[in-house]
């Protein structure tokens, strides 16, 4: 069953986009798991569209890599690919590390009350199984960064770009001590940024974004299933 909320005013126009947003947020949020087979049948009728949207919306997801394609087999949800992981995280290293170079020459101060408050947010759900709203939280205190160097755009080419890398960062939280550590290193970030340390700063980030390598093997051996290429 998808996770979803209703919305019952609709546009044709907007139709096949909300049934891809679902589809995808499904996927990249582990609620339709790595091998699992999607039926456009039985998806429409759950979704009350038509079967069009669908395939429009699992063409997408195709050229997106989330989903596989074969034909006269049908269409599975994409099974996590270490190498996608990589380049997906190398975009996302290469693109923050310049936001942070920029937001370090300005004044941030607006943006503190901002980070405070996702912070404490996050800071909930260290304790709880409520991944998905932590690692929400963590978009969006990456997120500010980009809104205050007015790279928002950018923004967006990560999160278009990320879903293996997402799917992988998710799996990661349900090791408790690593949601610890990621609010905590969150923490001394914004410690950073408020004292203009550069180097520590980036080091910090480099540390954050590069944190799976040591993880993965662990998450690959315990869900062999959900990788490719095992």
């Amino acid at each position: 069953m998808l996770v979803y909320q209703r919305n019952p005013v609709l546009s044709v126009r907007t139709i096949g986009e909300r049934v891809y947003q679902i589809l995808r947020k499904n996927i990249i949020d582990l609620d339709l798991i790595p091998g699992q087979v999607l039926n456009m049948k039985d998806i429409a009728e759950e979704l009350h569209v038509s079967r069009s949207p669908v395939r429009d919306a699992i063409l997408k997801l195709n050229e997106e890599g989330l989903v596989d394609c074969i034909p006269q087999k049908g269409t599975t949800v994409s099974r996590i690919d270490m190498g996608r992981v990589q380049e997906e995280r190398f975009i996302r290293h290469s693109l923050e590390e310049k936001v942070l170079r920029i937001c370090l020459r300005r004044d941030m101060t607006p943006y503190q009350e901002r980070f405070n408050e996702i912070l404490n947010r996050q800071k909930r759900y260290i304790h709880t199984d409520r991944y998905r709203e932590f690692l929400d939280y963590d978009d969006l205190f990456h997120q500010v960064f980009f809104q205050a160097a007015e790279k928002e755009f950018s923004w967006g080419i990560i999160q278009y770009a990320a879903g293996h890398y997402r799917r992988i960062r998710l799996m990661s939280l349900w090791n408790e001590t690593i949601t610890e550590n990621v609010y905590l290193q969150h923490t001394e970030m914004l410690r950073a940024l408020r004292s203009r340390e550069i180097d520590r700063l980036l080091e910090l980030f480099k540390e954050h974004c590069y944190k799976l390598r040591r993880e993965k093997i662990d998450m690959m051996k315990q869900y062999p299933d959900y990788f490719s290429g095992l």
